[in-house]
């Protein structure tokens, strides 16, 4: 069975970290961004081996939900999810998952899981 792949993206590298660290304590692979251009390179270079993308909104440069978009038209595919503790769910688009941070490392585990459930069995 393939392991499911998410891409991590903040800048915040305690976020990076712990978020990392709960994701391939559940036995997910994990890659990790610290900016929204640095996320589309790593997509390009792991082309087709990314599942899941999470993404923090408020970044330099690129928000989050520029970066859904810009996924969206290059992997269609891949599922996105975003996060913040600056923002709510309002400033996303409404199908867009959204976590609430600070979060607690089961709850991102579990959220995570169900989104690739509901993708792979819809």
């Amino acid at each position: 069975m393939k392991t499911i792949m998410v891409l991590v993206v903040d800048d915040n590298p305690g976020v990076l970290n712990l978020a990392g660290a709960v994701l391939r304590r559940g036995g997910l692979g994990v890659l990790t961004a610290t900016n929204g251009e640095n996320a589309l390179r790593i997509m390009e270079a792991h082309e087709g081996e990314v599942d899941l993308v999470l993404s923090d909104v408020c970044m330099p440069q690129m928000t989050g939900t520029e970066l859904v978009r810009k996924i969206r038209k290059v992997a269609p595919s891949v599922i996105v999810a975003l996060m913040s503790g600056e923002v709510g769910q309002e400033v996303v688009e409404p199908d867009v998952p959204f976590i609430h941070k600070p979060f607690v490392p089961n709850t991102l585990m579990t959220t995570i899981r169900e989104l690739v459930s509901r993708h792979h069995n819809p």
